[in-house]
């Protein structure tokens, strides 16, 4: 069951498994998207030094784990955008990535008092996620640096 899952932030020794789920669920859903170029842009991104330097300089990546293994992640950057947010595809619809968010969003809270807003820039296959989560469409899809996306963003009150 869900209680199972403990949600709680990223630890040194989780680095790795975090980012062979991310790839994971991004080549399985996500791939297709991109150009090359933006293959090769986010396989730079889900690397274990790059958790590593994020959670030094206040970005932070959080993790649900079951049983030792982990099966979502949810990364932010600059405080209030959402830089990766995957959960393994077993553990779709069971509230996983809902708690995930839920940790980002107090961190937003209280980081970010005077810019109460989420921002994220969407897979079209997370799009329905997101707006389950609240969130609205800012802009049309796009492509940048081969990655397309849409822009979306959550006031939080």
């Amino acid at each position: 069951s869900d209680d199972a899952v403990a949600i709680r932030l990223i630890r040194a020794s989780e680095y790795s498994k975090t980012c062979d789920l991310v790839l994971e669920v991004f080549n399985k859903f996500n791939a297709e998207e991109c150009t090359e170029e933006g293959l090769r842009i986010f396989f730079d991104l889900a690397r274990a030094d790059v958790i590593a330097k994020g959670m030094l300089e206040g970005d932070p990546t959080w993790v649900a784990v079951s049983d030792s293994r982990v099966v979502g992640v949810i990364k932010m950057r600059s405080a209030n955008h959402i830089l990766f947010f995957f959960v393994g595809e077993a553990w779709h619809g069971k509230g996983i990535g809902r708690r995930l968010f839920e940790a980002a969003k107090l961190h937003v809270r209280e980081h970010c008092p005077e810019n109460l807003n989420i921002t994220v820039n969407s897979s079209s296959f997370a799009v329905p996620v997101y707006r389950a989560l609240g969130f609205i469409t800012t802009g049309n899809p796009e492509t940048r640096r081969g990655i397309r996306s849409v822009p979306m963003r959550l006031d939080l009150e």
